[in-house]
């Protein structure tokens, strides 16, 4: 159906809208040029560019909320303010962070983000000019490779992209979210890239096919398109994720998709979580709370949003989501159970959810920053896991400004692409991956399966195979490592990864399939001090890339503090004969010799008695070697363990 002949016979009913448009983009053009914006300063930066108050001439409030923009040109509406990076709230302050993080700053503090993320917009802008002539997918996925650098990522915000747009309408397509991007792509038959940015080229490069412009052809899509191209899938159990997913396609009538559900069920003793048709790429599973459905729709309990028509039995509800068009069929009137032969159907459920082989890994799938406590292994898994999601080399990562990491890094975890979880000794295979809980909701002592932590990641991998995810498992060894990762101990390996040649699928005991997809990444940390990486299981410690993390004295600034950390790590070092028990810089960062006292106290001294299992003479022997350039006093008590004070102290 939408082939470039239709756009251009569509593209005839709106002989006025080309003109519109570009009275409308010269407008937007004149009041946010490059060189407006690059002659902000201070307030202005703010007052100009992002959302305050009640100033309606802003560019973000331009670009979200002006009507007849958003009609043109696309919209970015959907999520909260926090989206732009930095807003002045209701509260009558400035915020930054993320929705899960927010954070208060104050005016000053807004100018200099406001500032930067200005820079970083305009350095896009003079990629783009500069880049030369764009006819290729590749050639957008070499520009996005470029702006993703000079903007510090921030060309993933649909707001940058939307930018861009109305900069280079020849260049880029006005469709800026996942979802609005998926579903024209799925439409038009293209297999969707990776990066939003570079979808943009994808729908471009078809449109110039059409021979017509950006506005015509959204304008000519989003009035034509019908949910009955869409893909529809059946979730049978009332769990958050589907046990088994079917697809029905193209025009089925009510009648045709009664009669395949009877063929799938055999029985009407329970109900399934419902059926939803969207635009959404084929093979999708779609999980109960998506698209503002935050229960089982039923008659009784339906959002006010939806329109109701009744077909033959069956309750039938239009409803427009965030561009996206659909039908969500109740499952009052089909009350369904599992298949006769669920293994078979859950079989054929994993063969929807077909991934590619990932080619453009370049991290490995499963790493471990291991070393001595205080080494940063913690405050690493940031920059590891942005390296991971972002494609870009650690080093060049780990060079960035801690805030723009960190903005970054909370935008991912809140966005579910990164998840980080902590292993204990009361940490089970319960947690991780699934297990039997007691439900009370419905009167009575029953149970039933609740998801862990790593099978959701698994499945929002699973479903998303253009994007990487990536689990950060800190303390990963102060768990009994083999009994939580279970079956995955098989499934982690490169090659039994869903997508890979040799993938490999298991069973959990509740009867739902299992694998882990070629696009999830495992990122724990381990302290040496705890366990050395001789001790876990050789399997498990087989499939693991180990990095460790040293004491990094550079980064001591106070060289009194530096010489002490060098002689008490040297001693340590010749007396046990292991690297694995040291002590890390982290202690002394940003400390001065006024605070040694409370650093070897609180921080150094324990670690000394559980390094040389308590014997206070040892550690009183590593204390004066370490500490007897500073005018120190080792105080032995009697009572308790040794302290150290300041001679002039009394």
């Amino acid at each position: 159906m939408y082939t470039p002949k239709w756009f251009a016979e569509k593209a005839r009913e709106y002989p006025e809208l080309d003109a519109e448009a570009q009275e409308n983009l010269t407008d937007f053009q004149t009041k946010f040029s490059p060189a407006i914006l690059s002659s902000l300063t201070g307030k202005d930066i703010l007052n100009t560019i992002f959302l305050n108050g009640d100033n309606s001439e802003n560019l973000c409030r331009v670009m979200e909320y002006d009507a007849k923009n958003r009609e043109l040109f696309g919209s970015i509406a959907g999520g909260n303010a926090h989206k732009y990076g930095l807003f002045f709230s209701s509260e009558g302050c400035w915020m930054t962070g993320t929705g899960r993080n927010p954070q208060k700053i104050t005016e000053e503090e807004a100018i200099e983000i406001g500032t930067k993320m200005r820079d970083y917009l305009l350095a896009g802008v003079k990629a783009i000019e500069e880049y030369g002539k764009i006819e290729t997918i590749d050639d957008y996925k070499s520009l996005h490779s470029t702006l993703k650098e000079v903007t510090a990522g921030h060309v993933e915000r649909a707001w940058f992209m939307k930018y861009f747009y109305m900069l280079f309408p020849d260049l880029l397509a006005s469709d800026y979210s996942d979802a609005a991007q998926r579903t024209v792509l799925s439409a038009i038959g293209i297999e969707q890239e990776t990066y939003p940015f570079v979808r943009m080229g994808q729908i471009k490069l078809f449109t110039d096919k059409c021979g017509i412009s950006n506005v015509m052809f959204n304008k000519v899509f989003w009035e034509n398109f019908s949910a009955a191209t869409s893909t529809a899938l059946v979730s049978p159990t009332h769990s958050s994720t589907p046990v088994c997913a079917e697809p029905v396609r193209d025009d089925l009538s009510v009648d045709e998709l009664g009669e395949i559900l009877a063929k799938m069920y055999n029985s009407a003793s329970n109900k399934p979580a419902g059926i939803h048709m969207f635009g959404i790429k084929y093979g999708k599973v779609i999980e109960e709370n998506n698209y503002a459905i935050t229960s089982i729709v039923t008659a009784s309990g339906l959002p006010a949003s939806y329109k109701e028509e009744v077909r033959k039995g069956i309750k039938i509800y239009d409803s427009i989501f965030n561009n996206e068009f659909g039908i969500c069929f109740t499952d009052e009137s089909v009350a369904v159970t599992e298949p006769k032969n669920c293994e078979e159907k859950c079989n054929e459920s994993f063969a929807l959810l077909k991934l590619p082989n990932n080619t453009r890994r370049t991290h490995p799938f499963n790493q471990i920053l291991y070393g001595a406590p205080g080494t940063g292994k913690t405050y690493a898994t940031a920059q590891y896991a942005l390296s991971i999601i972002e494609d870009t080399p650690i080093a060049k990562i780990s060079k960035e400004p801690r805030k723009d990491i960190m903005s970054r890094y909370n935008g991912f975890i809140e966005s579910e692409r990164i998840v980080f979880t902590t292993f204990h000794q009361n940490y089970g295979y319960e947690d991780f991956i699934q297990g039997i809980r007691p439900d009370t909701t419905k009167g009575g002592m029953n149970f039933k399966t609740v998801d862990g932590v790593f099978k959701k990641i698994s499945w929002q991998a699973m479903q998303n195979p253009e994007k990487d995810y990536v689990i950060i498992i800190d303390e990963i060894n102060r768990a009994n490592i083999s009994k939580v990762f279970g079956e995955l101990i098989t499934l982690i390996e490169d090659d039994k990864r869903w997508g890979e040649e040799n993938a490999v699928s298991v069973t959990l005991p509740s009867g739902e399939p299992f694998a882990v997809p070629n696009n999830l990444y495992i990122l724990g940390t381990m302290n040496s001090a705890d366990k050395s990486i001789s001790l876990i299981d050789t399997a498990l410690r087989r499939r693991f890339k180990f990095v460790e993390f040293e004491p990094d004295l550079s980064l001591i600034t106070d060289v009194k503090l530096r010489t002490v950390l060098e002689k008490l790590n040297n001693g340590i070092s010749e007396e046990l004969h292991s690297t694995d028990l040291l002590v890390g810089h982290s202690y002394f960062i940003n400390k001065t010799t006024d605070d040694i006292c409370d650093i070897m106290n609180h921080s150094i001294i324990p670690l000394l008695y559980e390094y040389f299992f308590d014997k206070s003479n040892k550690v009183e022997a590593h204390l004066k070697a370490s500490l007897e350039e500073l005018d120190i006093e080792i105080l032995s008590g009697s009572m308790g363990r040794i302290k150290i004070k300041k001679k002039d102290e009394q």
